[in-house]
């Protein structure tokens, strides 16, 4: 959505919450959760005075569903892109200047095929699909 267009165009957005991140960092605390549970029931750890805690450790596994529920409520965030075109007098080349977050960046310098200003692209060894 263009929000302001004059000398700086603006651009604004909404970027959503992805539901596979969400179920990945689920997975991730439940496999590290459950990995500390294994270390923690085959340590001295199994006593804590005349309780005996035994396997209840596996049970910090059920936080694994709040992990992504975290994730979930506070990914959301708004974007902001500003793009500003300066042309030479002689109108042969154009600066463009753009502000946003890094990742942002790098994707429209890849699509756009453009260099930091004074910078050479050097291609690398790996193809950029893999990037």
């Amino acid at each position: 959505k263009v929000v302001e267009a004059g000398e700086v165009i603006v651009f604004k957005g909404n970027v959503e919450a992805s539901k596979s991140n969400a179920f990945f960092l689920s997975f991730c605390t439940f496999v590290g959760t459950g990995t500390l549970a294994l270390v923690l029931s085959n340590s001295p750890l199994n006593n804590i005075g005349p309780i005996e805690i035994g396997s209840w450790y596996y049970l910090m596994t059920l936080s694994a569903p709040f992990a992504g529920l975290y994730y979930w409520n506070n990914a959301p965030k708004e974007d902001e892109v500003r793009v500003r075109l300066q042309t030479t007098d002689d109108e042969l080349e154009t600066e463009v200047t753009v502000q946003a977050p890094k990742e942002k960046l790098e994707i429209f310098m890849r699509t756009m095929n453009y260099n930091e200003k004074g910078m050479v692209r050097v291609k690398g060894i790996l193809p950029d699909q893999f990037i």
